[in-house]
């Protein structure tokens, strides 16, 4: 069964979190895609230069975009954040790849299949 989607709603569209593919994905238009590399990291957050008229990154020059009403700047929390269960895919995946092992002590410790 494949996994639903964390929504973030980005200036009222709703969107997808894909962590996966690094992208938000449109709920009603999957087509239209904004790579998280698009973003600004700003600390604890990233900001996007977003333009409403085509519910994407902003893709001019960015004095350009000043006074505009169809840009704006929105406020992301990491994206981390907006995927609650992104961790225990990542840890699940590098687990996959290791192997429980027992050292002489008697104690065990995780070792990397090769592949």
């Amino acid at each position: 069964m494949e996994r639903q989607l964390p929504i973030y709603e980005i200036d009222g569209t709703p969107f997808h979190v894909d962590m996966e593919h690094g992208e938000f994905r449109e709920v009603l238009n999957p087509g239209n895609r904004i790579p998280f590399d698009e973003m600004l990291f700003k600390g604890n957050h990233y900001e996007l230069v977003y333009d409403r008229e085509t519910k994407n990154a902003y893709q001019g020059a960015l004095d350009d975009a000043v006074g505009m009403e169809s840009v704006t700047v929105v406020k992301i929390p990491h994206p981390y954040k907006l995927d609650p269960d992104i961790r225990a895919r990542v840890l699940e995946r590098i687990g996959s790849g290791l192997k429980q092992h027992t050292q002489p002590d008697g104690t065990t410790a995780n070792k990397r299949i090769s592949r």
